[in-house]
């Protein structure tokens, strides 16, 4: 069974992922950027033991497209999965996914 988004998953190594890489599949909504949205979203992903992101949950938002744009960056992501006894298992991990007009 799958954790709960809350539940502690003891690990010697978290799920991990090239931040830079998730930063660079983001696509910044054209709305938001004529409104002139920035901030930053955290996205709470289960990364299953193949490293590939189940599920994600907006942890913190700033608004309702720039949370998707965020999630959607973080689903199309690939990890490494968390480390538990030398096997790898489901664990949930917060991504910070930042929107940065430049």
């Amino acid at each position: 069974a799958e954790p709960a988004p809350d539940d502690f998953v003891p690990v010697e190594k978290e799920p991990y992922t090239d931040l830079g890489e998730v930063q660079r599949k983001l696509v910044y909504p054209p709305m938001a950027v004529k409104q002139g949205l920035e901030g930053k979203v955290l996205i709470r992903v289960l990364v299953g033991k193949d490293g590939r992101p189940r599920r994600a949950l907006i942890d913190q938002s700033v608004a309702s497209s720039l949370d998707e744009a965020a999630k959607s960056a973080v689903l199309a992501s690939v990890f490494t999965p968390a480390i538990q006894n030398n096997t790898p298992v489901d664990c949930w991990v917060t991504i910070p996914v930042v929107f940065k007009l430049r």
